[in-house]
């Protein structure tokens, strides 16, 4: 096993393994969140304001269907996260190949039902006529492409479980390059535009999924599994499905909102869309770290819910206020980062730095959200933090 990229936090500095398990998760989100940033930059610097306005007009669709997978994926590391806590490798193993049959399923689900809906949501959504046709091509191809997206969120999750954040990472940043360069060739070369990015993108991330796959077979003999032991377990199914069904619920209340203000916006016409999703790009990236963090403790509170040591939940929960409370200040540096994506569109900037200005005021509340929230999952308690998104929901229609 990589026992030097592994972190047993059921013991050690509660701060300091926070602190080291978060960094390489951080940069890892940040790379993630790249693919979609460096699709904007390359369509809005190439092909046209209108092409980065058609990508930007699908964000919170894509968003809706990620954060539902994003949240059965985490589902899924928090029970190995227990199993793992527990020392119990017959489970880890079993719930290692279950998680397969999860991935396969839940992206058939959410690729079907993506693709379906896609075009009538663009339309209720009162996409900008004159960018709903690349729009829909964009948010087809991404959907099409869900088995991608999961099985490279799956593996991670699984990697994290186990206290390895590091390998993730590695992987991510490979493919990241991979993407900009494949966003370069199919746009410059091939000439193939939006459908060209989204293509790009489903291929790198499947890259990562199968790097990461690779590894653990490599270097965590408790994981592996042969054919025959692909079947349902459904006790174990039964566990990923109670923690991560109301993670994916309270994402896609996130979600919902998101596309309740997309529809808003939309309304506005192409310039407000094309700073809408310039600022989102720039927010998606400082959210980073509270979210990373949220992460984080959900793998610590997880780990040491199986070793059945609250006093350390506690502890660990008070690091990372602490860490998220001083990390609140770099979101006051996101507008300086507003011109990667906007070259000489004054009115565009003026509508994206008004957009980060107001959302700065309440960015550590949202931290502290996200930090509680992870604690409380971790242990197996999904049903307040659910609420509270039915709550958000609700307040922000």
């Amino acid at each position: 096993m990589a026992k030097e990229t592994t972190y047993d936090m059921t013991k050690g500095n509660p701060a300091k393994l926070l602190i080291l398990f978060t960094i390489p998760m951080f940069i890892g989100n940040v790379v993630q969140q790249l693919y979609s940033a460096v699709d904007s930059i390359v369509v809005g610097h190439f092909v046209s304001v209108e092409a980065m306005a058609a990508i930007g007009a699908t964000s919170s669709m894509l968003f809706f269907f990620m954060n539902m997978a994003v949240g059965l994926s985490n589902g899924m590391g928090i029970v190995m996260s227990q199993y793992f806590g527990a020392k119990n490798e017959k489970l880890l193993q079993r719930a290692s190949a279950n998680a397969l049959i999860v991935t396969l399923v839940a992206a058939t689900v959410m690729g079907g039902l993506g693709m379906i809906c896609a075009r009538p949501l663009l339309e209720l959504m009162k996409t900008p006529a004159d960018i709903i046709d690349m729009s829909h091509l964009y948010i087809s191809i991404s959907y099409g492409g869900m088995f991608c997206l999961l099985g490279y969120n799956v593996t991670a999750s699984i990697l994290r479980a186990v206290g390895n954040s590091r390998a993730p990472l590695y992987f991510l940043i490979f493919s990241s390059f991979l993407n900009i360069v494949l966003d370069l060739v199919f746009v410059l070369v091939f000439h193939w535009n939006v459908a060209g990015v989204a293509i790009a993108t489903l291929t790198a991330q499947a890259v990562s999924a199968l790097l990461s796959v690779s590894y653990i077979y490599r270097h965590y003999p408790m994981l592996r599994f042969k054919l025959r032991d692909i079947k349902p377990d459904w006790e174990i199914i039964t566990r990923v499905v109670k923690i991560g069904l109301p993670m994916s619920l309270q994402s896609a209340c996130f979600a919902a909102g998101m596309m309740v203000i997309q529809a808003t916006i939309n309304s506005y016409g192409t310039t407000v869309v094309a700073g809408y999703t310039a600022a989102v790009r720039v927010e998606t990236l400082t959210w980073m770290i509270p979210t990373t963090i949220g992460t984080s403790i959900s793998n610590y509170a997880g780990q040491n819910a199986g070793a059945k040591d609250i006093d350390r939940i506690q502890k660990g929960l008070k690091a990372a206020v602490k860490i998220c409370i001083i990390s609140s200040i770099v979101y006051l540096t996101g507008t300086s980062m507003l011109k990667l994506f906007i070259d000489n569109q004054p009115e565009i900037l003026k509508v994206a730095q008004e957009f980060l200005f107001v959302n700065a005021t309440f960015y550590m509340f949202i931290g502290l959200v996200m930090i509680y929230n992870g604690t409380l999952r971790g242990i197996g308690d999904v049903g307040l933090p659910m609420f509270s998104a039915f709550i958000e929901l609700f307040i922000k229609v």
